[in-house]
């Protein structure tokens, strides 16, 4: 992780950092201060790109500092799904293009750019942010339409990947002892609505004998449009 004493300048001031999440759909870069006692952040400036706008990370990195940052940045983290050998190229199928982190930062002349798995970033996240902020925003087409009439082959779809989900979970619960649960992702932006009163808590439970033990374990959906980039900007800092 960094080094936050590293990322003191002069003056005594924590330097902002790039914290970024790199998903199927989209980018969202982020500049972020890390506060003097190292625990918490601020997002100082923020835009979401589409994936397809451009062919590298590094575009992605250049055009968000051409146009939001005006002091040097030369630290970073990468919220991101895929492998990561060693020769520093990300394998993932989620991308259309090369998701490099060594090439991006010997391109930007970066001191320290970093790659955080993104499950990893979104638990940060939660960890770190005991009251989220719930946003809701309109959805595709299909979460659209099955929100409108859920007898329809959308609707039909969404109720089934409810329970499919609540049944996941409870295992997960099961093979790890959790005591709680966070349901969290960009998807839950566009389906919280239905997810309330849907079979995912009848899967949940369905657990034979130990459904009553599962009844005591919390299920609470998390909402927010920058988990990713404030939970990788929180791994930066550990």
């Amino acid at each position: 992780m960094g080094n936050v004493f590293a990322m003191i300048d002069q003056a005594g001031n924590l330097q902002p950092f790039l914290a970024a999440d790199i998903g199927g759909t989209h980018a969202r870069l982020a500049l972020v201060q890390a506060a003097s006692h190292g625990r918490s952040v601020e997002l100082l400036a923020f835009h979401k790109y589409d994936c397809t706008n451009y062919d590298r990370l590094g575009d992605f990195i250049a055009d968000f500092l051409a146009r939001h940052v005006r002091t040097k940045v030369d630290r970073g983290v990468i919220a991101g799904a895929g492998y990561a050998p060693e020769d520093g190229k990300i394998i993932t199928a989620n991308l259309r293009w090369l998701l490099s982190i060594r090439e991006t930062q010997e391109r930007l002349g970066f001191v320290d750019l970093r790659l955080v798995n993104d499950f990893k970033a979104v638990a940060n996240a939660v960890a770190a942010l005991p009251s989220l902020v719930t946003t809701r925003i309109a959805g595709d087409a299909i979460t659209v339409a099955a929100r409108d009439d859920g007898d329809t082959p959308a609707g039909k779809t969404l109720d089934a990947f409810h329970a499919f989900l609540g049944s996941v979970a409870g295992d997960m619960v099961l093979a790890c002892s959790a005591v709680s649960v966070r349901l969290a992702g960009g998807f839950l932006l566009r389906i919280g609505e239905r997810l309330v009163g849907s079979r995912c808590a009848e899967r949940f439970l369905d657990k034979g004998a130990v459904r009553t033990s599962l009844g005591q374990v919390p299920v609470h959906p998390v909402e927010h449009g920058q988990l990713g980039i404030v939970g990788a900007a929180h791994w930066y800092l550990e």
